[in-house]
């Protein structure tokens, strides 16, 4: 007789089914029963694996170790062990039957493992990452200036180079493979980067960029390597030498003397304007050597046409610029207080010494208030020959002047007084 219900077949349980066996006599009909108890074992092995170091395929071309640790579903029986049926990666990877496995491509991975008590198979999968990546460079050729060109020794010029990461290294290195001959090279940042080659930078934390120094124009060739993986990326660095403008302004640039003119000093370089040296030459045998960006401040006490010099220098580079200052004649007027129009041609003209005015008037009464002379130039000249307006010589005496004029640089003159005509 077995169960009513049925076995129990939960390949889980060890237990399939209870089964009673009946004897009965056929003389006198009488039973004897007796009970048995039916086993089952479809437990598989859950085997356990571990990956090793490295724990991806990286560029270095070492395998990763896939390692299977004895885990049958009948431990507790006594010889029951995990066997291992086979090892299955991609191709070109081959079937193989051992504890540990070398992996060298990356991809999905099984393990058929055999319960050697019931003989039940499991199989468990692995995967293995590709990390074969190499690192990426925002710009693979970029192009940088170094101020001024070049210098030797330790006084020269040094220009950043910058080489870009477009993700995040925890261990990196930098490494120039070509470079012009003699080229000093320095960390970029301080304890962003120790020398570790007359030519090699070495990173580590984690880092996108890297600043390297160095004092030479030319082609510099490097490659960077991702120190966990392996993985490499070359790139090329052009290093172009700097230039140096010399520029000025000069306000104002024109005016009456004594001029004083402010000069501002623009000058720069590729880079910046710092450590420029700057001699001025102002035209009026004043100089000045500046290693600044100041303004200087020159005056021009006599009228005329300067010509001012910039040289601005820094490490190789040289530049000129140049400027005209033009300083004019200050207006001036000046009115005398006697002539003697006798004819003798000395002092014959009430006559003005002006200089740089744009216009004059004058009116000369007698003593009685009647106008004897009224004029206005635009030419700033004027002079009175002792005449009135009839043309009729006018007798000695006192005579009383109201002349007023402007002059190019602005000023105005409004003078009154008197001057004696003598004959």
């Amino acid at each position: 007789l077995g169960p009513p219900t049925g076995p129990l077949t939960s390949p889980g349980s060890l237990f399939y089914a209870t089964y009673t066996v009946v004897a009965t006599n056929t003389v006198n009909l009488c039973k004897s029963t007796q009970t048995f108890i039916v086993n089952q074992n479809f437990k598989v092995p859950t085997p356990f694996t571990s990956i090793g170091t490295p724990t991806a395929i990286y560029c270095t071309g070492q395998p990763v170790v896939l390692s299977y640790t004895n885990n049958a579903a009948n431990s507790g029986v006594l010889g029951a062990v995990g066997q291992v049926v086979s090892w299955m990666g991609p191709a070109p990877q081959t079937s193989a039957a051992v504890q540990a496995y070398n992996a060298f491509i990356p991809g999905v991975y099984s393990l058929t493992v055999r319960d050697s008590y019931n003989g039940c198979l499991a199989v468990k999968t692995v995967t293995v990452l590709d990390q074969t990546q190499p690192p990426v460079l925002v710009n693979p050729v970029s192009t940088f200036t170094l101020d001024c060109g070049a210098n030797t020794g330790s006084s020269g010029q040094s220009s950043p180079m910058q080489i870009v990461l477009s993700q995040s290294l925890t261990s990196w290195s930098f490494l120039i493979t070509e470079y012009p001959v003699g080229a000093n090279f320095g960390p970029g940042a301080a304890g962003q980067a120790v020398i570790t080659a007359p030519n090699g930078l070495t990173s580590s934390g984690v880092y996108t960029s890297q600043a390297i120094t160095t004092d030479k124009t030319g082609t510099f060739a490097f490659f960077i390597i991702n120190q966990i993986t392996g993985c490499r990326t070359t790139g090329t660095i052009n290093m172009v030498p700097g230039a140096l403008a010399a520029d000025f302004t000069a306000d104002p640039l024109t005016g009456y003397a004594p001029l004083g003119v402010n000069f501002t000093n623009n000058s720069a370089s590729s880079a910046n304007s710092n450590s420029i040296t700057s001699v001025w030459s102002f035209g009026n045998g004043t100089s000045q050597t500046t290693t600044t960006n100041i303004s200087p401040f020159t005056t021009y006490t006599s009228p005329g046409t300067y010509t001012v010099t910039l040289v601005a220098s820094k490490g190789l580079c040289i530049d000129t610029a140049f400027a005209v200052i033009k300083v004019e004649i200050p207006s001036k007027l000046d009115v005398p207080n006697v002539f003697t129009p006798n004819g003798d041609g000395s002092n014959d003209l009430f006559f003005l010494k002006t200089q740089n005015l744009t216009e004059i008037t004058a009116l000369i009464y007698d003593r009685w208030g009647n106008k004897v002379y009224d004029v206005t130039s635009n030419t700033g000249n004027i002079g009175w020959d002792g005449k009135n307006q009839e043309g009729k010589d006018c007798p000695s005496g006192t005579y009383f002047y109201i002349i007023k004029a402007t002059g190019k640089d602005g000023t105005s003159y409004d003078k009154k007084g008197n001057v004696s005509l003598y004959r």
